[in-house]
């Protein structure tokens, strides 16, 4: 695997932080992370592993700003959970690989180490804790607090604060252990292709992961790193495109048709065709 290094860069080669072969290569997609995961990454491949965040804390969190009818100052931490409230985290997600290497740097940034649920945690607590202390940033107009916040409600916020005290610092440990940002280059093969699926907002997102072999490179981000806007990413170019969402839709067709074929057959058909990933 061939690693990038930009930890010592400025500004940043963000659109060209890995070569035009990789870029240009329709089978490669890419993966955000911290480098806090990148030693199990590159031995084991890319897994969906379980949150530290389980269901009853989602929901409970989610529950207090309900109870608040509150939006949260951060866009990033309620309304994220409140999505998240409807699918148990606790049994693990799908691989999300991104269509381009740009998008998915959002995920080797510093505040999203731990995962998004685990961010979205971070800052959903930091609100109930500006709804105890009082302490609101000055960019927070008071139309924007919680409407009526009763001696009561301050309590039962208080005390979920202090109940959920455990995950509130694992998540801080895991943030603070962010040392650098990662973006992975993954060369798809068939056998992965029959268990993807793409989502118009979510991405790539592959059941089981990728095993190490698929990962071709990977670039290096500064712990500072923040994702920058405006760039373009691509992601447009795979949509229209990318023969990865053709496979995709074929062996979509392929599994209504053919339903219960085991996934090695669809997969072996595939490469019947002539299919060459590699």
């Amino acid at each position: 695997m061939k690693v990038f290094d930009y930890r010592e860069r400025d500004p940043l080669p963000l659109e060209s932080m890995f070569p035009t072969d990789i870029l240009d290569e329709p089978w490669i997609v890419y993966h955000g992370t911290s480098g806090a995961l990148a030693a199990e990454i590159d031995t084991n491949g890319i897994r969906a592993a379980r949150s530290i965040v389980d269901s009853n804390a989602i929901e409970r969190i989610v529950g207090v700003f309900e109870r608040l009818d509150w939006g949260g100052t951060h866009g990033g931490g309620y309304p994220v959970l409140a999505a998240f409230s409807t699918f148990d985290v606790s049994q693990g997600r799908p691989v999300f690989l991104g269509e381009s290497a740009l998008r998915v740097t959002t995920f080797a940034a510093a505040d999203f180490a731990g995962g998004e649920v685990a961010r979205a945690v971070h800052h959903a607590l930091a609100d109930l804790r500006r709804v105890v202390d009082g302490d609101w940033p000055a960019n927070v107009r008071p139309e924007d607090r919680p409407a009526a916040i009763t001696p009561e409600a301050i309590h039962g916020v208080a005390r979920t604060l202090e109940e959920l005290g455990n995950l509130r610092q694992a998540i801080a440990e895991i943030r603070a252990g962010h040392t650098h940002g990662v973006v992975y280059a993954v060369r798809l093969q068939p056998g992965d292709l029959v268990r993807a699926k793409h989502h118009k907002q979510m991405g790539l997102m592959i059941d089981g992961g990728v095993p190490a072999e698929r990962l071709v490179a990977k670039a290096l981000l500064p712990a500072s790193f923040e994702r920058s806007i405006g760039l373009n990413d691509r992601r447009a170019q795979f949509i229209n495109e990318s023969p990865i969402l053709s496979v995709i839709r074929l062996v979509e067709e392929l599994k209504k048709s053919l339903p219960g074929v085991p996934e090695e057959a669809l997969a072996a058909a595939l490469k019947a065709t002539g299919m060459r990933l590699d």
